[in-house]
């Protein structure tokens, strides 16, 4: 059975982080990983993306977030359910210092 990953924003966000997570996945025809996403998730990566290109036509953020959405062979998470049971922290990274 293919495990399932599910990659943060911030990795989705960084080009080189998703070409490689995407290029492994494709070039072991998905038998190390499957990778998944949901809406929120890619929203939060295209939101600093455009933060950080504002200039930057709409059609390539489009392009960029079909080309990621298309790419997620493990396809896209609809339904899950958001609890307290993770008792850690969630740091927010400033995407500023991403490539």
């Amino acid at each position: 059975m293919t495990t399932r990953v599910l990659a943060d924003s911030n990795v989705l966000y960084s080009k080189t982080l998703r070409d490689w997570l995407i290029l492994l996945q494709l070039e072991s025809g998905g038998g190390l990983y499957e990778l998944c996403w949901t809406e929120d998730i890619l929203a939060e990566a295209m939101y600093h993306y455009r933060r950080n290109n504002p200039t930057v036509d709409g059609g390539v953020v489009t392009t960029i977030r079909d080309q990621i959405a298309g790419s997620l062979e493990g396809g896209r998470i609809d339904d899950f359910v958001i609890d307290d049971s993770f008792l850690g922290s969630d740091r927010t990274i400033s995407t500023s210092t991403l490539p």
